[in-house]
């Protein structure tokens, strides 16, 4: 009996040896591990390796005439041996079309205002992440036990999604899930779909954009939509960011400014400040993201990092939790700080 966690490995490698169509074929992939001491402020304080978001993928793309290109993409996350879990779980996978006209893709894949928000984010996938405040405050639902609302920055199952071709620097994506709540069946009437969509600008070293994502629910109560701007300017030396959302039930305001200091070519100081203003007071949040990068090579980047998230009466976020494979939680009215030394290497 063929064991299901082996069935995808195989199913790749046959994709990516077979010789059955003219298709461009890339093997590609990120080993993505930190050493990580970490402290909740409270009554934890370790050393951990984790490895954040390391992938690896497949992707495929055959012109099939030059007004209609196909592609598909299948891309698996790997935890390099940080926990005992099973190590493979679903990352962005699709199937699409374009063309001229534009893009259509459908598949499970990172949504408009999550691709909005990586734009804007210095530390993304390590310490420091701005999701750590941004995808959400994850309160509990009143009266249902310990579930708690969904967050942003998801890859949406059940999804279909349109992009524009670029005109004058402006472009356009709009996608809608059938269903975000189940892996299998949507559900009658499909109460648990959503809608995201983003408008872009991009023109030399100036990129800025708008989005907004609702995340219906049979549910009322955990029904969620957040809208968000984001914009970046790059010159030479230095980049600056700046990040806004707007997200309710709960309701909340984050707001993030950052900037990228190039000493040489290949190394660069990092700083990034993010807060979390929420309509209930005792959820608000701060972070504080400090960094160095050195890239050695195309393909290897090594980097330090600190990072510190101050929590309020019922917060308990860290500045580890977003990316990481560390679980642990920070400490509700406590700061909690860590310190990273991190290698990524992309093949």
């Amino acid at each position: 009996m063929i064991k299901k966690s082996c069935i995808l490995p195989a199913a790749l490698l046959a994709l990516a040896v077979s010789p059955a169509t003219n298709a461009n074929v890339q093997v590609y992939g990120q080993a993505h591990m930190a050493a990580l001491a970490a402290d909740d402020g409270d009554d934890y304080s370790a050393l951990n390796f984790t490895s954040n978001n390391s992938r690896l993928g497949f992707r495929a793309e055959h012109e099939i005439d030059r007004n209609l290109t196909a592609f598909a993409q299948v891309e698996t996350q790997i935890d390099f041996g940080t926990t005992n879990t099973n190590s493979m779980t679903g990352r962005n996978t699709f199937l699409g079309l374009k063309g001229y006209w534009g893009q259509l893709r459908a598949g499970r894949f990172d949504s408009p205002s999550k691709r909005l928000r990586n734009a804007a984010d210095l530390f993304g996938n390590q310490l420091g992440d701005m999701r750590n405040l941004a995808r959400g405050n994850y309160q509990t639902i009143p009266g249902d036990g310990d579930s708690q609302l969904q967050g942003f920055d998801e890859r949406i199952r059940h999804s279909v999604a349109y992009r524009t071709p670029t005109l004058n620097g402006f472009s356009v994506e709009v996608l809608y899930s059938a269903e975000h709540q189940n892996n299998g069946d949507a559900d009658d009437s499909n109460p648990n779909d959503a809608f995201s969509g983003a408008l872009t600008f991009q023109m030399g070293g100036l990129y800025a954009a708008l989005s907004h994502e609702r995340w219906n629910n049979e549910d009322p109560d955990s029904e969620r939509n957040v809208t968000r701007a984001a914009g970046s300017y790059d010159t030479d030396r230095v980049r600056v960011t700046a990040f806004v959302q707007r997200a309710t039930d709960p309701a909340d305001w984050v707001y993030s400014v950052g900037s990228r200091y190039a000493l040489t070519d290949n190394m660069g100081l990092r700083a990034q400040y993010t807060m979390m203003d929420a309509d209930d007071g005792d959820f608000d949040g701060q972070q504080i993201s400090l960094g160095g990068d050195y890239q050695y090579s195309p393909e290897l980047q090594f980097y330090a990092n600190y990072a510190q998230l101050s929590n309020d009466e019922q917060l308990t976020q860290a500045p580890w939790r977003e990316a990481s494979t560390l679980g642990q939680r920070g400490a509700a009215d406590e700061t909690a700080h860590a310190f990273s030394l991190g290698a990524i290497y992309s093949f």
